[in-house]
């Protein structure tokens, strides 16, 4: 392989590089050759004027052809001369030579002739000088130029590789075949090089390389002298450890385990290589032995625990695990180890090890941020402090031990801390109790404490030992947990109550729609019951809002002008705050449209006013609402206000004039469950919800505010360039004639939807019971063709009913209407065979275009 490449590539390289200075320089020398060649071929110019054209001049004026023709013949000698004309002003003229090459150079001489005092033009010279000559001689001298060096370069290559072979590759090669035929571990033949030493006892560069390797086998043999030793050694630790060892790699494969764990599974230690703890374990069992080493492979953190271990043989045993990540010489995790104590024995050795345990945790040191360990005496004042008080609260030992009282806050739980310390010093050993201290950064921290009386042998208390544990973040997490827990019991409440809600509005647009068909035109009836479908269609959007506010819909985002709702919404707010706070407004009625959901788009106008309104409640104020085209340029893009990328948005800016948001904070407000009210006032919830919604769209919202200087969010909607759809309220009703069969367990919606039903046209069979209507429908299966039914209903749901009748008849067309189901989604629906998913309420319109649209597919 040396012989076949590094050779050759000198060779290349040598060949590549000559050829390059080749070229380079017989393009030089081209080039030169071309100048002269075209300076002496400019000369004629001169020479013509100087020597011939004079001559040439009396001779024409003469009109000596003879004469003319001598001295045109004369020039043409010249070296590359091609052609002379010389044309009179008559149109006369003589010539010699022809016009052949493609590439020549051309001069034009007037031939003046002085005649009495004045020169008088009687023709002009002609000459063509041939270039293709010129490029012939220096295209043949070139060739010539590089044949020659071609040959040498080709010799001096040749020449190089033989010697190149001959004191190295020659020499590398034979090293390689001994490389590759070294035993490491077992073979320490030296290498020698298969050539004659140097006359003057010199080593050159390849002595020396077999000096290096030949000193590289003994640190070698040295090494793995030492190394099978340190083997030796460690496998006589680990086989005679009285714990079980196993070693498995980042799959968690075996890949090694000492004697005591082999004996358990009847195994050979060296039997365990690839195989996993589904070949010896429970199925349950091998799955959580697997959970757990990819838990601890992924943290990289060691983990002790008990855990149980059922054997082949059905022995069982309860065994504290300590597993531990491996680590390559990168400080990559490659693996765990595993060690594995029978509690069983322990349990034995518990009361004579009691002792030693609690010297050794006295002089623990905390081994998590969260902990530390103290030790107090009988007068309460703290006599050891573990060095993790400085990860916990922020102080030194000395300082804390010096100026501990300083620290408590003024929380009652302080005083009952007090007295429960108080207690074990009598002796009473306490439950863990809550203490609340400031951390040196000035935040309040609070910590729970478990201490104990230590007694002499006479049972006297001696000092207090304890540990003291962080748990404000626990309890943060408990606050934030009670709070999704409410937020949940709100979210089921608003379900319930859409459900009721909706079969309510059902009625309400369902006999305002028919008492509008029936009322004259113009009449005050008909227009009262417009306003009643108007206030029914909006309590509908108002549904929808709960809904998605408890997570149970999603809200359907349209192109709209924002400008409407922002303007509804604050007539909301203004009839729900008292007139201490004034409300502004500048709002552009022609900004760009929004693609957004508008009934989200009111609840952040809602949420951003509230908070507002509630930063000035007791002082007063006045409220700031913007809401105006903004073009996001490379400026804006520059100063990352926004976070937003170049284009045309809307900024809506909700201003208030209350005391402002302390800088220190800002970069919380939109955390969820983050707030600075007081309890009863907020959820912390309502800024963490308008930042969801608006970055949902692409958006972005930001805070500028400073203490006692009020605060101003800015929200920014991306424009849209969709068009609002609007619905044709001009196009009529569509009706039918076929048989349906509709369901429906409340009353009066079935009575409700069947005459408008039937008012349609279709002949309607109206059942109250599901079980009823299935019983139906299996006597006469073919007499239907259409069914609409409700789905939540007793003893059988709508989709049950769905089901059981396509059952009979595959065919059979089937609407499925629900006022709110957490349990059947439309794509599952429609998964189903049902034609279509509605939800309630439903106007006559809408349903008259689905019936026709399920019965007139194909």
């Amino acid at each position: 392989m040396i012989k076949r490449k590094m050779g050759y590539k000198l060779v290349v390289s040598i060949i590549l590089f000559s050829s390059v200075i080749t070229l380079i320089a017989t393009g030089l020398q081209i080039f030169m050759d071309y100048r002269v060649e075209i300076d002496r071929v400019n000369n004629y110019e001169v020479m013509i004027r100087k020597s011939y054209l004079k001559s040439i001049v009396t001779s024409v004026w003469v009109y000596d052809e003879q004469q003319i023709q001598t001295q045109l013949n004369g020039i043409l000698q010249l070296p590359d001369m091609e052609h002379l004309e010389i044309l009179l002003d008559t149109g006369a003229g003589w010539g010699v030579g022809h016009r052949a090459s493609k590439n020549n150079l051309n001069y034009e001489f007037p031939l003046l002739y002085s005649y009495k005092g004045e020169d008088v033009k009687i023709g002009t010279l002609h000459a063509v000088v041939s270039l293709d000559n010129i490029y012939a001689r220096l295209i043949k001298k070139a060739i010539t130029i590089l044949i020659s060096n071609a040959v040498k370069t080709f010799l001096v290559s040749g020449f190089i590789l033989l010697i190149f072979q001959y004191l190295l590759t020659r020499h590398l090669y034979s090293l390689s075949r001994w490389m590759r035929h070294l035993d490491i571990g077992k073979s320490f033949e030296k290498f020698q090089l298969n050539r004659k030493p140097d006359k003057s006892g010199q080593n050159d560069e390849l002595d020396e390389l077999v000096l290096s390797i030949n000193q590289m086998q003994d640190n070698l043999k040295n090494y793995f002298g030492d190394l099978i030793k340190s083997e030796k050694k460690y496998k006589i630790l680990i086989e005679n450890i009285p714990i079980k060892v196993f070693h498995k790699d980042i799959e968690s494969v075996y890949v090694a385990c000492n004697i005591n764990y082999a004996v358990d599974l009847n195994i050979q230690p060296d039997q365990i290589a690839g195989k996993t703890d589904f070949d010896f374990f429970p199925k349950e069992l091998a799955k959580k032995y697997l959970s757990d080493d990819k838990r601890i492979i992924k943290s990289e953190k060691i983990e002790s625990f008990e855990d149980q271990y059922i054997y082949p043989g059905g022995n069982k045993i309860i065994v504290q695990s300590i597993k531990a990540p491996v680590r390559d010489e990168d400080n990559k995790v490659i693996g765990l180890i595993g060690a594995l104590i029978d509690l069983t024995e322990l349990e034995k050795a518990k009361t004579d090890l009691k002792k030693s345990e609690e010297r050794f945790s006295r002089l623990m040191e905390g081994l998590q941020k969260t902990h530390f360990f103290f030790s107090q005496n009988t007068q309460g004042n703290f006599t050891y402090l573990s060095p993790s008080i400085k990860d916990v609260l922020g102080y030194s030992e000395e300082n804390f031990l010096t100026h501990y009282t300083r620290y408590l806050t003024d929380n009652t739980i302080n005083k009952e801390a007090i007295r429960l310390s108080e207690m074990a010093v009598k002796g009473l050993k306490q439950l863990p109790y809550e203490i609340e201290l400031f951390h040196n950064n000035g935040t309040i921290r609070q910590l729970q404490v478990t201490e104990a009386p230590v007694f002499d042998t006479h049972g006297k208390v001696v000092s207090i030992e304890g540990m003291a544990h962080d748990v404000t973040e626990i309890k943060k997490i408990e606050t934030q947990l009670r709070q999704a827990q409410k937020m949940e019991a709100i979210g089921t409440l608003a379900g319930g109550i859409a459900h009721d809600f909706n079969n309510i509005l059902s009625l309400v647009l369902g006999y305002a729609e028919m008492i509008l068909d029936d009322a004259p035109k113009g009449s005050i009836i008909k227009k009262n019951t417009e306003n009643i479908l108007t206030a029914g269609h909006r309590a509908k959007d108002m549904v929808k809002q709960i809904l998605a506010f408890s997570r149970q819909s999603d809200l359907e985002c349209i192109p709209f002008q924002p400008a409407v709702i922002v303007k509804e919404a604050f007539k909301m707010i203004r009839h729900s705050i008292p007139t201490t706070i004034d409300i502004q407004e500048d709002i552009d009625p022609n900004c760009d449209l929004i693609m957004a959901s508008p009934a989200q788009v009111h609840q952040i106008v809602m949420n951003l006013s509230t908070n507002a309104f509630h930063a000035m409640e007791q002082t007063g104020g006045c409220i700031f609402i913007s809401l105006k085209n903004r073009k996001i340029d490379v400026k804006d893009v520059i100063r990352n206000e926004t976070g937003l990328l170049q284009g045309q948005f809307i900024e809506l800016i909700i201003k208030d004039t209350g005391p402002g948001i302390d800088p220190a904070i800002q970069d919380k407000i939109f955390n969820p469950y983050f707030t600075t009210k007081e309890i009863g006032k907020g959820t912390g919830m309502g800024l963490a919800i308008v930042h969801g919604i608006v970055q949902s769209y692409g958006g972005a919202i930001t805070i500028e505010s400073n203490k006692s200087e009020g605060a101003a969010f800015h929200v920014f909607f991306p424009a849209t360039k969709s068009k609002i759809t609007t619905e044709d309220t001009n196009e009529p009703v569509q009706k039918g004639s076929e048989r349906i069969l509709l369901v429906d367990d409340e009353e009066e919606l079935l009575n409700m939807t069947a005459d408008m039903l039937k008012r349609l046209g279709y002949k309607v069979t109206a059942r109250q019971s599901s079980i009823e209507a299935l019983k139906i429908f299996k006597n006469k299966p073919d007499r239907f063709d259409l069914i609409i039914t409700d789905q939540t209903m007793p003893v059988m749901t709508g989709a049950n009913l769905a089901q059981q009748m396509m059952q009979i008849r595959p065919d059979i067309r089937v609407i499925l209407c629900t006022g709110y189901s957490s349990i059947l989604s439309k794509t599952q629906a429609m998964e189903m065979g049902i034609k279509q998913f509605v939800l309630k309420p439903v106007t006559q319109k809408e349903i008259a275009g689905l019936i026709r649209k399920v019965l007139d597919a194909s």
